[in-house]
């Protein structure tokens, strides 16, 4: 809609950060991150700190966090072990269901 101010962001593909491309954009309005499927070691925390260190400072999101009940490297045919997300943020990590 024209004249409305939208908040605009970049989606990387994971692991990643929207700040290794676009930090400095006037356009972009917040970083965002994916800490991905690709390994159970990926502290969030990390890409989180990595982004609020950066001037000018924005505001930054997991925007694609490992998923519960995915295991690690799905698209690569891994069996499923357990997530380590919820460590890192301080919630609840469960695990996958047996097969």
């Amino acid at each position: 809609m024209r004249g409305i101010p939208h908040l605009i962001t970049y989606h990387p593909r994971g692991p990643g950060l929207s700040s290794d491309y676009f930090h400095q954009a006037d356009w972009l309005d917040f970083n965002m991150f994916q800490s991905s499927h690709a390994a159970r070691d990926h502290d969030n925390g990390l890409y989180a700190r990595r982004d609020y260190d950066l001037k000018p400072a924005k505001p930054t999101l997991d925007g694609e966090p490992r998923y519960e009940s995915i295991p690690v490297g799905f698209y690569y045919g891994v069996s499923c072990e357990q997530h380590t997300t919820g460590r890192w943020t301080r919630t609840p990590a469960p695990r996958c269901p047996s097969r």
